[in-house]
């Protein structure tokens, strides 16, 4: 099985690196894209994978991702106006979820779509605005879409509690580092709270 979800992520990293040199669509979009679409199908691939096999997967696109970050081939992932070791530290960020929570299918779930859906959504606002309301668009719609997210899944005080931590967590992690440090806030939340 884990062949099969290896194919289908290849697959999705060569359409959209054909997608960004076909149509000189930015590195930002496409890395949104990416984010996006990866966590669409670890949720969905989960259902299907071992704790060990999800693992085994992700490890092997960390080796490859911090290869690409010295050779530079996925020119969907490079951006030449900032640092960033984004997508080195998703795959942490997974492997953080795939330690702690992939035995508790719903906070693993949760914890997935915190990380995909808040950052890439908030980034693309970001994106289209000028420089004076970045900072403030990003934290108003990161927390906002984070509030949505945990409210499906937590009681009020327990999803304004996720709100805070990891916004904060959020506004503070720089070069990528949020992928990483939100699912460790994340799970370290879960196991002192639920």
């Amino acid at each position: 099985m884990y062949l099969i979800v290896l194919f289908s992520y290849i697959l999705l990293f060569l359409l959209v690196e054909t997608i960004k040199r076909k149509s000189k669509c930015s590195s930002e979009i496409t890395r949104k894209i990416l984010h996006v679409f990866s966590g669409i199908g670890v949720i969905y691939w989960s259902n299907y994978l071992t704790k060990n096999e999800f693992i085994f997967v992700t490890c092997i696109f960390l080796f490859l991702f911090i290869i690409n970050l010295r050779k530079k081939m996925l020119h969907s992932l490079i951006i030449t106006n900032r640092k960033t070791y984004g997508e080195v530290t998703y795959l942490l960020g997974l492997l953080i979820y795939s330690l702690l929570l992939y035995s508790q299918r719903n906070y693993f779930i949760l914890g997935i779509l915190v990380l995909m859906l808040p950052d890439a959504i908030a980034g693309l606002a970001n994106h289209f605005l000028n420089k004076p309301y970045k900072e403030m668009v990003h934290i108003f719609s990161y927390a906002l879409l984070t509030f949505l997210i945990t409210i499906l899944f937590l009681p009020l005080h327990l999803s304004l509690l996720f709100v805070l931590i990891l916004t904060f967590v959020e506004f503070y992690s720089s070069y990528g580092l949020d992928n990483f440090t939100v699912p460790l806030a994340f799970s370290l939340v879960v196991r002192l709270f639920l």
